[in-house]
């Protein structure tokens, strides 16, 4: 009976965990056509996926209700049907145009791949559906085990979805699919495949990589409880105070004090870490940082007024008097989630679907205050 009781136990357990995981949307580019392939010297493509996150491609929306004036999405992490660098080649085979009997080898290192969706533009306030990818990569020709630098990619992409009549999730899904491809054949339809002086050893760079996902934050058997002053000592595992004592509710934190039992001001540190968990400080709040892969993602909110970047209920009240300043801190109080992304490599914080790419000090200063 008891061995009974623990495997329902576990199994609702599970359940549970399974429940708390985000949404998952597969991104199957099976179909998918060129008009006009891209002629290059190469026999193949290889591409080496050196994020820090290779879990996942990005964010987009499952759209549960759509008309001609409101959208509404729930995020869901993006996913192809196989790892990056097996299912981007996959795709690249219908782009290019291959030579079977050519000697090198197409080579790209993705350092940044991350696609997401927006439906409304803050900026004038209206339904503008539009399609992201944040792409950041090195082409290289590769023969006998050396890399000829050919030339980089660093980039937000954006398409406009069409929006000529009420969006369902099927008819984005498709679409999806093709504008993906069109900023895949856009990227290399005018690149020239001439190499330059820059030459590596295959070797070297591969020993790079290894180094380059070596961060103690990664390494380390445990993680040393303390704040931390600074996105370097997030990534070496060493928070400049470490003499704390943490008191947490609930799986929130209530408290944080020093070793005399002094309040510590957490918002004038970079981030917190208990021991087994980390948070961000953010807008001055402390945001759980969820690990993906060997990167990191959190969970906050944006209002429409921080998209639009529109003055607060504080501002309006002076000249627009009571009652439209009350509709516009109705408006100010309207929050939705989103996923903000942490970028391992310059510590920027991600929001694809509204900033394209802004760092952590610039959009608190600027966009969500």
């Amino acid at each position: 009976m008891k061995q009974l009781l623990f495997a329902l136990f576990l199994l609702l357990l599970c359940v549970f965990a399974q429940a708390q995981l985000p949404d998952t949307t597969k991104i199957d580019m099976a179909g998918v056509e060129t008009e006009q392939k891209i002629s290059t010297p190469f026999s193949t493509v290889q591409v080496i996926d050196v994020r820090f996150d290779r879990s996942n491609i990005g964010c987009v929306g499952y759209i549960r209700k759509a008309n001609s004036s409101v959208v509404k999405s729930r995020q869901t992490v993006a996913v192809f049907p196989d790892s990056l660098k097996t299912y981007l080649p996959q795709i690249l085979q219908e782009l290019f145009q291959f030579q079977k009997d050519a000697s090198d080898t197409l080579v790209l290192m993705v350092k940044q791949f991350h696609l997401s969706e927006r439906f409304y533009n803050p900026i004038n306030l209206e339904i503008e559906p539009e399609f992201l990818l944040r792409l950041s990569f090195s082409a290289f020709a590769k023969r006998d085990q050396r890399l000829t630098k050919l030339f980089s990619v660093d980039d937000m992409l954006a398409k406009k979805i069409p929006f000529d009549r009420a969006l369902k999730d099927d008819r984005v899904s498709e679409l999806r699919k093709d504008l993906l491809m069109q900023i895949f054949q856009e990227t290399f339809q005018a690149k020239r495949w001439q190499g330059t002086n820059t030459v590596f050893d295959v070797a070297a760079v591969q020993q790079g990589i290894r180094q380059r996902f070596q961060l103690p934050l990664l390494t380390d058997p445990v993680l040393k409880p303390g704040l931390y002053a600074s996105f370097r000592e997030f990534k070496k595992n060493s928070p400049a105070v470490s003499d704390v004592q943490i008191t947490e509710k609930n799986g929130e934190i209530t408290s944080i004090k020093d070793a005399t039992g002094k309040e510590i001001d957490f918002a004038k540190y970079w981030g917190v870490c208990t021991g087994n968990k980390q948070y961000l400080v953010f807008r001055g709040d402390l945001y759980r940082l969820i690990r993906s892969d060997n990167s990191f993602y959190f969970s906050s909110y944006i209002s429409d007024s921080d998209l639009a970047g529109l003055p607060s209920f504080g501002d309006y009240a002076p000249q627009t008097g009571l009652l439209p300043a009350a509709i516009q801190k109705l408006r100010d109080s309207k929050r939705t989630r989103h996923f903000f992304y942490l970028n391992m490599d310059d510590e920027n914080i991600h929001l694809e679907e509204v900033f394209g790419k802004s760092s952590l000090k610039q959009m608190e200063k600027d966009l969500l205050k």
